[in-house]
């Protein structure tokens, strides 16, 4: 584990993850665990770098366009998928 990332927290964070299909921001993830939204995006971040998230724009209708985060398929998780 890296520094700052917590097994017990990531475990949660996991969890919700699961539990969306559309995908999560990191706003979004702050809101619903109470974490700051720094923290949140560590979380998030740690997980695509380890290849169970993928990450994509989210453009609203104003400001800036955000980072949404959804779970990979488990063909893309063991590299079979070459995106």
């Amino acid at each position: 584990m890296p520094k700052g990332v917590d097994p017990i927290t990531l475990n949660d964070v996991k969890a919700i993850l699961r539990e969306t299909s559309e995908g999560i921001t990191a706003i979004e993830l702050s809101e619903q665990t109470g974490m700051g939204r720094s923290t949140a995006r560590r979380y998030l971040e740690y997980l695509v770098s380890v290849k169970m998230l993928r990450a994509s724009v989210k453009y609203g209708t104003v400001g800036r366009p955000e980072r949404l985060y959804s779970l990979r398929g488990v063909y893309e998780q063991n590299g079979s998928n070459k995106k």
